[in-house]
């Protein structure tokens, strides 16, 4: 008898292994996070099958998404940050969502890949964040068995592409044999491109909410790197480099001041030397806002780079002096 668990929608080659998806959802244990605001529910995890599964793995029951809709009326949002997950679990929760007696948004704040999308395309209203993605894909399946097991699970996958794509071809108005042919592909989209392709019907240029999950994508071939990016962060981390970025900004203004003005030659190349350290630390702050969509105040000027060279060569000179002067 054959033992298999299905796990999320996904691509068939060696690299989007079943195996390489167990790992990836461990690696994503506890980085995501599920609540409820008023009408509006934050899926920024992945999507479990069950409860048991969420405790073993991670990620957002039926149960417990199902509860939380269940206790709104009216129109609710579901602002999704998702690497995906149980294509089964996201079923039960489109289920839900179709049942309830209200208008239901999609809002996918950064990322709705996998099991994910299909939550999107299904509900009443599928809006994207400038810097959002989407991705779809074919079904991976994991079984322990015999040939005859393993050519049931390869019909059950069949089956289970073909009802994704349908859900894909009513959103989009294309084909099953269209849907089936990018989620063979693993198809990623920008947010435009979603829109362009009528998996989401708008972006919304007015959000300003910046996500703050981030999610370990190896599983899949093709994941963009910047969206594949591991690292969780939260406040503490963005005021950290905000904060200090600023402070760098004052160490150039000083540092630029004393080699401009200063007298001293040793000061001239503390100066340049702290110029030059700061300069460096910016450009690494802001990259890391940058590569998180969190914005930032622009670099120095590029003539406070020539200051900071001006500054090195007078401070090799001086070591150079200084040796010369050396006793032997």
């Amino acid at each position: 008898m054959a033992r298999m668990k299905l796990t999320l929608p996904g691509n068939d080659g060696a690299a989007a292994s079943s195996f390489a998806h167990v790992k990836m959802r461990l690696a994503n244990k506890g980085r995501g996070q599920f609540k409820a605001e008023a009408n509006t529910l934050w899926l920024y995890d992945a999507i479990a099958g069950s409860d048991e599964e969420a405790a073993w793995f991670g990620g957002v029951s039926p149960t417990a998404f199902i509860e939380q809709l269940a206790a709104m009326s009216g129109d609710v949002v579901i602002r999704v940050n998702s690497p995906g997950g149980s294509v089964f679990g996201a079923q039960a929760m489109v289920a839900a969502i179709r049942q309830h007696k209200g208008k239901v948004t999609a809002q996918v704040d950064a990322l709705a890949a996998s099991a994910a999308s299909v939550i999107a395309v299904n509900c009443a209203e599928c809006v994207m964040v400038p810097g959002a993605m989407l991705m779809i894909h074919k079904a991976w399946g994991m079984t322990v068995g015999n040939c005859d097991d393993m050519r049931q699970t390869a019909d059950l996958l069949d089956k289970i592409d073909g009802t994704i794509a349908d859900a894909y071809a009513k959103k989009t108005g294309c084909t099953q044999a269209e849907a089936l042919a990018l989620m063979a592909a693993e198809t990623w989209m920008t947010a435009q491109e979603a829109v362009d392709a009528g998996y989401a019907d708008s972006v919304l240029e007015a959000d300003t909410q910046a996500p703050q999950a981030r999610w370990d994508l190896s599983a899949f071939a093709r994941a963009p790197q910047a969206a594949a990016a591991p690292t969780a962060y939260n406040d503490a981390d963005v005021a950290y480099a905000t904060d200090m970025a600023a402070l760098h900004r004052q160490a150039v203004t000083i540092a630029k001041a004393a080699i401009a003005s200063g007298q001293d030659d040793c000061i001239a190349g503390y100066a340049g030397e702290a110029l030059s350290d700061a300069l460096e630390c910016i450009e690494d702050l802001q990259e890391w806002m940058g590569e998180r969509g969190l914005g930032g105040q622009p670099m120095p000027e590029p003539e406070d780079k020539i200051d900071a060279e001006a500054a090195r060569q007078m401070r090799m000179r001086m070591a150079d002096a200084a040796l010369r002067s050396a006793p032997i």
